[in-house]
């Protein structure tokens, strides 16, 4: 009976975890950019104030590495645009950049140009 018990626990817990990442990951099309930078989970390893953490990177002071459309196309497809600063920057952290593809170029064109403070 135990076993059934923690069987049962463990497939609701499981049930709730992904209910959770996707209603977090559902972001409205009229999003702020700093919500958007939230519910795409970007604060969890770049930092809730973007100064970065042992799993990523920082994202300030961005503007000399990147444009509104290359940053947003990264946002999207981080394997697909690379070079060698971010092949560097890899190696100092323990995760790979997640690809964002669910969210529109609208919303990723948003967060790129918040990121780079034009808004």
């Amino acid at each position: 009976m135990n076993a059934r018990r923690t069987v049962l626990a463990l497939a609701v817990l499981a049930l709730a975890s992904s209910c959770f990442h996707f209603r977090r990951w559902r972001v409205p099309d009229d999003a702020t950019a700093e919500v958007i930078y939230v519910r795409a989970a970007c604060a969890d390893c770049h930092g809730e104030d973007r100064w970065g953490t042992e799993r990523a990177p920082g994202l300030r002071e961005l503007e000399a590495h990147w444009t509104v459309e290359s940053l947003a196309a990264y946002v999207a497809a981080p394997g697909e645009n690379r070079d060698a600063r971010l092949d560097a920057l890899d190696a100092e952290y323990e995760t790979d950049m997640p690809g964002s593809a669910f969210l529109s170029l609208a919303q990723r064109t948003r967060l790129a140009r918040w990121l780079l403070g034009y808004e």
